[in-house]
């Protein structure tokens, strides 16, 4: 599940908590439904919260491999660009030049 979906059921949850709290503070229902209820909408939270923390464990780790692979692509760009430098010097030195009197 994206990371955009799991804070869009959080905040779904969140609302529908809300919802019940009010009724239980209103007296609009039975409060052991509205008690069963608040708990199944606890634990619900509870696992979209860790599948979040989850998700959110998931994105750090792809952004520090993203980060390892652009310094590793840094290294070997530089490294091709120092041997490619070095060739054009063993290229130039080769060549014998005409110098002018």
């Amino acid at each position: 599940m994206r990371l955009a979906q799991i804070e869009t059921i959080l905040a779904d949850l969140r609302d529908q908590e809300r919802t019940a709290l009010e009724a239980l503070e209103r007296n609009f229902a039975d409060p052991i439904l509205i008690l069963k209820r608040l708990q199944i909408l606890t634990q619900r939270r509870v696992e979209a919260e860790d599948a979040r923390c989850a998700q959110l464990a998931r994105v750090r780790e792809q952004g520090r491999r993203a980060k390892q692979t652009e310094r590793l692509f840094e290294r070997v760009n530089n490294l091709w660009r120092r041997d490619q430098a070095a060739e054009e010097l063993r290229r130039l030195s080769e060549r014998d030049y005409v110098r002018a009197p």
